[in-house]
């Protein structure tokens, strides 16, 4: 499995001070000899696909967008689909992460699971068309759950990414065990997708499933910033998933939990959001945000000097969607 070369970060290491480092080192006496915890999920996903909202009715106040939308539960026109169509069915995912109050996460946040990623995830069940058959992106995916959860949404392909290095390897892990127990879906992704061989899934060898999990939902390195998209884009081209010029680089979808603790990134985390996302009217970015140091309203400045103007669902705590305003298309 090759990948483009990673730099070692760690997301809030360089922030700590020498006293920190220091103690680290110091052996605790009364520490928790099992760091890990194992999250189980189960989504239940309704058995006919939500009807896309009119996001045109969206109105402006104070030059500050903020509209709501009535997400309403019906049929996709896509295929002229029908309840009988689709049944109701769930979802399972099981991840591997550390404790929150383990001390690797105050340098590594996306080493646990966090609020908001179930809040998306919760999202993402009840308004299916906006995963199904998109090329989706995920910022920040920490242990992977969203990222996952989408590839189960019927996404055209996932491409999980975070810029710790850390948190790479914990995701890679949990991408790996999540498709080699669901043999059958692998055996399906051979025949339908051709993106791996047979061997691939039944050698039974860890390295070889975790190549053929890397081909199906590829797990990469992005920093967030404009000099560190051109790298990114890059990889995606040797990416068996892109090739043709399929999405040129960019992305339907952009989906994004619990990755803003600090103010001074977020130039940084839009500059790479308007960078990957796709020009299509369509396109979108799905943020789900629970309040930390950073208010909300900071988020929506950010986003309207990128030229983003945003919704509200109804009834949706936490999350906001993000689309290009008209005149950018």
């Amino acid at each position: 499995m090759e990948h483009q070369k990673e730099e070692r970060w760690i997301e809030f290491e360089a922030c700590r001070t020498v006293d920190d480092s220091e103690k680290e080192h110091n052996f605790d006496l009364f520490g928790d000899p099992d760091p890990y915890e194992i999250f189980f999920f189960s989504f239940t996903v309704p058995a006919a696909p939500a009807v896309p909202p009119n996001e045109n009715a969206a109105t402006s106040t104070n030059n500050t967008h903020v509209a709501k939308d009535n997400i309403l539960g019906g049929c996709s026109e896509k295929g002229n689909m029908t309840t009988e169509d689709r049944h109701e069915r769930e979802i399972s995912i099981t991840l591997k992460g550390f404790k929150h109050e383990h001390e690797r996460i105050f340098d590594s946040t996306g080493l646990t699971l966090w609020r908001a990623s179930k809040l998306l995830c919760d999202f993402m069940c009840s308004n299916t068309h906006y995963i199904e058959d998109k090329t989706v992106l995920e910022l920040g995916a920490g242990l992977g759950l969203c990222g996952l959860l989408a590839y189960h949404l019927n996404a055209t392909s996932v491409v999980m990414t975070d810029g710790d290095t850390d948190v790479l390897a914990e995701m890679r892990q949990n991408v790996n065990c999540n498709l080699k127990t669901q043999k059958e879906e692998l055996d399906d992704m051979t025949k339908k997708k051709n993106v791996y061989s047979q061997d691939d899934v039944d050698g039974g060898d860890d390295t070889s499933v975790m190549q053929a999990s890397d081909k199906v939902i590829p797990c990469r390195q992005l920093r967030w910033g404009k000099s560190y998209v051109e790298k990114f884009k890059s990889s995606l081209e040797k990416l068996s998933t892109y090739k043709n010029g399929e999405t040129g680089g960019s992305f339907d979808v952009i989906i994004a939990s619990d990755v803003i603790y600090v103010d001074y990134i977020l130039d940084d985390l839009f500059d790479t959001i308007t960078a990957l996302l796709s020009q299509s009217q369509d396109a979108k970015f799905l943020l789900a945000y629970a309040r930390r140091a950073v208010d909300i309203s900071l988020v929506f400045e950010c986003a309207k000097k990128h030229r983003l103007e945003w919704t509200e669902p109804d009834g949706v705590e936490g999350v906001y969607i993000f689309s290009r305003l008209p005149s950018e298309l």
